[in-house]
């Protein structure tokens, strides 16, 4: 679906641009270039050995006896999204379910979309929360708070 948006937009693009040039080629040089610059933005990339290695790290690092874990690491300037898709690639990784996760059908009450640790205040509010979404949905055993404060 997204490529034939994008086929109908550079079409509208270019009839844009041919209609601009009958006028003013100056202006549809403009356009053009204008396009092209577009094209050089930077964003935040995905780098696939590295999300892998990030995850199975994760998942090496939980200790022993964990039935379930909840992944709340130091923010570092990702969103919380991303801890909660290493958590849940950790998953696949160690074996063990985890309490976090990243959907956009939130399960009601979930207490975990904001997983990052940003001041010392958060450290109880995570606890807190994995305590009680641990309790409501009976999850027996031991559930692992990593990184364990």
């Amino acid at each position: 679906m997204g490529f034939l948006v994008l086929v109908a937009w550079a079409g509208g693009l270019a009839l844009a641009v041919q209609a601009v040039r009958r006028r003013n080629i100056g202006a549809a040089a403009a356009l053009a270039a204008l396009c092209l610059l577009e094209q050089g933005a930077t964003f935040d990339h995905f780098v696939p050995a590295a999300e892998r290695s990030r995850a199975l790290s994760l998942g090496r690092s939980l200790p022993p006896g964990c039935s379930a874990f909840a992944y709340a690491p130091d923010a570092d300037g990702w969103p919380a999204w991303r801890a909660q898709l290493d958590a849940a690639w950790a998953t696949d990784a160690a074996g063990i379910p985890t309490l976090n996760g990243y959907t956009c059908n939130i399960p009601p009450g979930w207490p975990l979309e904001e997983c990052l640790v940003r001041r010392p205040e958060d450290c109880a509010r995570i606890e807190a929360a994995v305590a009680e979404w641990s309790a409501r949905q009976g999850i027996s055993g031991t559930v692992c708070l990593v990184p364990a404060w």
